[in-house]
């Protein structure tokens, strides 16, 4: 098992009532894998917010693992390791 700190926005704060989560993942769990994961834990707004219908992270999420942003459709092949920092950013509209 690895940990792995999943740290939410303004909006994902909302539908989870927290700032981050620790997370107990298998061993070469992908990105995508640990989303879904966590989606389990949270009301169906998190996963409505987070997934596509197929259940592909939304194209306008920005996912970034220790300060590097992943592109959403490469997030099941992306393999998180011991002690990564998933955050979880929704588009910010402005004007």
């Amino acid at each position: 098992m690895i940990e792995v700190t999943l740290r939410f926005d303004a909006q994902f704060r909302r539908v989870t009532n927290s700032d981050e989560r620790l997370l107990e993942l298998p061993e070469n769990c992908s990105l995508l894998e640990a989303l879904r994961h966590s989606a389990e834990n949270y009301a169906e707004a998190f996963s409505k917010r987070l997934f596509t219908s197929a259940q592909a992270v939304q194209p306008t999420i920005l996912v970034f693992v220790n300060e590097n942003m992943v592109n959403s459709q490469e997030a099941d092949q992306y393999r998180l390791k011991p002690g990564d920092e998933v955050s979880l950013y929704t588009p910010i509209a402005g004007g």
